[in-house]
């Protein structure tokens, strides 16, 4: 289970890469990968509110300890993902895992044996531990 939601939050970083990815050397320190060019990246740990943020001079993106939940990604002062305003809805990008939606009787059987599962799942309630990290990445 662990490895499935590394994915997951390894396909954010990735996709924050990707979309930051800079095709024009603009600075002498750059990073190379697959044959692009890419400004050098920082990371931020923001310990009191367990946020952890990854960014390079094009962009930059944040997530919660709690659900591993992506809160924000922004590029020019653009903001990609919804502020969790608590009056309209009150949460970001949540991860929904290891369903969309909810089971009949909000339980499931597995080799004979009944559990029960919340609606979208566990991981977006769970706290997550940030088992490794660089300047790129963060995998909870």
């Amino acid at each position: 289970m662990k490895y499935a939601i590394k994915f997951i939050v390894t396909v954010c970083s990735l996709s924050f890469l990707l979309l930051s990815c800079n095709a024009i050397n603009k600075q002498k320190n750059t990073l190379s990968t697959n044959g692009s060019s890419m400004e050098t990246a920082s990371l931020k740990v923001d310990e009191k509110e367990d946020i952890h943020k990854i960014s390079n001079n094009e962009a930059s993106a944040s997530f919660k300890v709690k659900g591993a939940e992506m809160i924000s990604f922004r590029t020019n002062n653009l903001e990609y993902i919804w502020q969790a305003d608590p009056e309209v809805w009150p949460r970001h990008a949540p991860l929904l895992f290891p369903i969309v939606g909810q089971l009949k009787d909000k339980e499931y059987i597995y080799k004979g044996q009944t559990y029960p599962m919340k609606q979208h799942g566990f991981a977006r309630d769970n706290d997550f531990k940030v088992v490794e990290k660089n300047r790129n990445q963060h995998y909870f």
